[in-house]
């Protein structure tokens, strides 16, 4: 008997780094993305296109959104000791960090396990008096590579 196949929602995730549990839930991630350079090359004679030739492979920055955590963070504490630190002095600690979708039960389904992660910019949501939104911080993270893997269950198949 085949089952259809229903995409999971993306709204169920967590986020790790080196093994942890983040403190506070993230609203939002973004920027799962990886692409091939490329070198365009004109053949001689050929005027009707040109070649794009692979050179390597190139990730995106991972994007966080949180509203803001007011008590101790180890996440803050890595933010706070790469954007204070003095490169000559202290190099910017890389991390491996981990973004899973789940199930509605908290299962894994798929994980992304990103390589050589550092922070590139902290930033905070406009502060209005007359509006009465959350604070947002958003943290972008750089990577070298990430890898996904997927979890099946007695009944799955393998999609992908």
């Amino acid at each position: 008997m085949t089952f259809p196949f229903y995409p999971p929602p993306a709204f169920c995730f967590s986020f790790s780094l080196d093994g942890s549990s983040v403190d506070g839930s993230f609203q939002e991630v973004s920027g799962l993305k990886v692409e091939w350079t490329t070198d365009p090359v004109k053949e001689g004679g050929q005027n009707g296109f040109v070649h794009q030739l692979p050179l390597r492979t190139q990730f995106s920055n991972l994007i966080l959104k949180r509203g803001v955590v007011r008590r101790a963070s180890p996440l803050a504490s890595w933010l706070t000791t790469a954007f204070e630190g003095n490169f000559m002095a202290q190099k910017v600690q890389r991390k491996t960090a981990v973004v899973m979708l789940l199930d509605s039960t908290s299962r894994p389904l798929v994980q992304w396990t990103i390589d050589g992660a550092w922070p590139v910019s902290w930033a905070y949501s406009t502060m209005n008096a007359s509006e009465s939104n959350l604070l947002i911080e958003t943290i972008e993270i750089s990577c070298s590579r990430f890898k996904r893997q997927t979890f099946l269950y007695g009944d799955e198949t393998d999609a992908a």
